[in-house]
């Protein structure tokens, strides 16, 4: 069997410049190299917006993709909570995770996919996971590893758990099936192994944040289950970046970096070949379509043709500026969200080239704020929102 994996899409139409060409370049891309089942291991969107999912399903509709023999889903973090998508929800998020209605969004999440699921043999009526899928000799098992929201255990809304009761489920479908001859293959959002981050690299600070948030809880025991049923590969995402490793004899995949990886301009998409004996996974690195970067070209020229240049080493905040609202800065490489708050000024940074998110506070003098990233300078663009 022959499986494309692809994980963490990030879909969202909150900016102009949505990923929307990619994710159809990245689907095609699979279906040419003809393989038998493709799998999206959560965070198809970035902000769990309803608008969002529709797209999405049109764009499986329109490449005959509605078919839970072709194509198979778990859900994310992102695809029930959102994100962080401006300056201020950095103060709202936490208040908005806690008015999600957990169940009922992943209900959601079900309702705009129903033909990928209606094929699936389901465990339990209250929940569309876990769920099985029976495809040629291949047992497929999606898990839904998203921990609800709490403002102890899970404050960014970005960590996971196998809770008891899914747990119980999933030793279940593996003993049924323990005596057959199907190969088992677990999808699941969250990832298994650790986040290296270099000691001295640039938002090195923020990532070790990040890395806290960002936990699957409990994994031990989860390993220890799979192992003991012979599950033989795991695809997962929720972490950035496209590798493939071993743990306790089992087969991973992470395609996280599927869209979201360090090189612009690129995409990565796991090609999974399942032979008799062996498991081989190839990361294809593709060069985003030059037509999909005339699209992204277009609206940075639009962008840019309303934004006001400031000088490189500096920028005179405008009297109205002293009041705490959101603006936006732009260079050659990043894209920042800005906060004017209480004579600070706060910034998230989101890097196009590295998906690197961090958090800076500067002081301001005089009307006068300092702007630096990884100790260069850069030419500044305002732009009000």
């Amino acid at each position: 069997m022959r499986i494309a994996h692809l994980s963490d899409l990030h879909f969202t139409t909150f900016f102009s410049n949505n990923n929307l060409y990619q994710i159809e370049q990245a689907l095609r891309y699979a279906i040419e190299k003809q393989v038998d089942h493709i799998a999206i291991t959560g965070d198809l969107t970035d902000n769990a917006v309803p608008k969002d999912f529709v797209i999405l399903r049109k764009l499986f509709e329109k490449l005959n993709l509605l078919d839970c023999n072709k194509l198979s889903l778990v859900i994310g973090n992102h695809d029930i909570f959102g994100g962080v998508q401006t300056a201020e929800d950095i103060f709202n998020f936490p208040d908005k995770c806690s008015k999600v209605n957990y169940r009922e969004t992943i209900n959601s999440f079900y309702g705009f996919f129903p033909e990928l699921f209606n094929g699936s043999i389901n465990y339990n009526p209250l929940d569309v996971f876990p769920f099985v899928k029976k495809i040629n000799n291949f047992l497929f098992i999606g898990l839904n590893s998203i921990a609800e929201y709490s403002k102890v255990s899970n404050p960014f809304a970005s960590n996971g758990i196998i809770e008891l009761s899914q747990l119980n489920i999933i030793s279940e479908i593996l003993e049924q099936y323990q005596d057959e001859k199907y190969r088992k293959i677990v999808l699941v959002h969250h990832h298994f192994n650790k986040m290296n981050i270099p000691q001295n690299s640039p938002g090195s600070f923020w990532q070790k944040i990040e890395k806290q948030t960002m936990k699957l809880r409990k994994k031990k025991r989860l390993l220890k289950i799979f192992k003991h049923f012979g599950v033989e590969l795991v695809l997962h995402g929720h972490y950035h970046v496209s590798k493939d490793y071993v743990r306790k004899g089992i087969i991973f995949s992470n395609a996280g970096a599927s869209l979201k990886g360090p090189e612009k301009g690129k995409m990565n998409i796991n090609i999974i070949d399942i032979g008799k004996r062996d498991i081989d996974i190839e990361i294809v690195n593709i060069t985003v379509d030059k037509w999909v970067t005339d699209q992204k070209d277009l609206f940075y020229k639009d962008l840019m043709s309303k934004t006001r240049l400031f000088p490189m080493s500096r920028f005179t905040l405008f009297p109205t500026l002293k009041t705490n609202i959101p603006i936006l800065f732009f260079h050659s490489k990043y894209l920042l969200s800005v906060l004017i708050f209480n004579g600070f000024f706060l910034s998230i940074g989101l890097s196009l080239d590295s998906n690197l998110m961090s958090i800076m506070c500067y002081s301001i003098h005089d009307g006068v704020c300092h702007y630096r990233i990884r100790e260069n300078t850069y030419p500044i663009f305002y732009y009000p929102v």
